[in-house]
């Protein structure tokens, strides 16, 4: 029996530290314009997404409870794999708006203020920790239909959660500098493989059902071009998202 996953360790930090990365935004930019007094939107949007994160959370539990054995093998596929998708495009996300997202929260907060509108601030912080959320429900159901202990789940789960509020301390009481783009980078190496290893599962439980040519010598083949097509499809996106961010930086004027 294993008693820690390491998966859902990194999965669930990376997803803490980015809502914490949020809240702390939204808070920061209210204190900087003199609105402490609407701190209590932000707070109420984050526990009302925390709140239907965890009902989510526990009706996907409850889903794998009560799926008959015979179609078990196609549901757990078919959640590792969009959660490989899902994971994908949200660390290519982060790779191109982690330099504007500060700028972006700060932009619709302040339309929110200027309009004196407290639940539409509130809705910022709900639908922006509601996303990082739902991604994790995602993951953490990935890593169960991959065989994992809900024990395993948990500690690693709250160990992440734990991690995750002793750095978000430190960088807002600035104790010390802590590099939170190399945090980002390591992170998303992690995830990346982890990923293509959801991917080469997911595939892998649809055939040990029958599915896509079985386990049969089409049935690799199948699975590698599949990674050999996802492998291009990272590498293009990335490569597309580095050059608009290139593009995106104002070139130095001569004196």
């Amino acid at each position: 029996m294993n008693y820690f996953s390491i998966e859902a360790l990194v999965a669930v930090l990376r997803e803490s530290i980015e809502a914490a990365l949020i809240i702390g935004i939204l808070l920061a930019y209210l204190n900087k314009t003199n609105n402490k007094k609407n701190r209590m939107d932000i707070w109420a949007g984050t526990v009302a997404a925390l709140i239907v994160t965890l009902i989510s959370g526990f009706l996907v539990w409850g889903i794998y409870d009560r799926i008959p054995e015979t179609f078990a093998p196609f549901f757990e596929g078919t959640v590792m794999l969009v959660a490989a998708v899902i994971l994908s495009t949200m660390i290519v996300w982060m790779y191109k708006h982690g330099r504007t997202i500060k700028a972006e929260l700060e932009m619709k907060s302040e339309e929110a203020l200027s309009k004196g509108s407290r639940l539409t601030l509130a809705a910022i912080s709900f639908v922006s920790i509601l996303r990082e959320g739902i991604e994790t429900v995602l993951f953490l159901a990935a890593i169960r239909a991959n065989g994992e202990t809900n024990f395993a789940i948990i500690t690693g789960t709250v160990t992440g959660v734990a991690i995750a509020m002793i750095i978000s301390l430190v960088m807002f009481k600035s104790m010390i500098n802590f590099n939170i783009k190399m945090f980002f980078n390591v992170t998303s190496v992690f995830l990346v493989g982890l990923s293509f290893y959801l991917i080469r599962t997911g595939i892998n439980e649809f055939q040990e059902a029958g599915a896509l040519f079985g386990e049969s010598t089409l049935g690799i083949l199948l699975q590698v071009g599949v990674l050999v097509g996802y492998a291009i499809f990272l590498w293009r996106m990335f490569k597309k998202v580095n050059s608009e961010i290139q593009n995106s930086i104002p070139s130095a004027v001569p004196a």
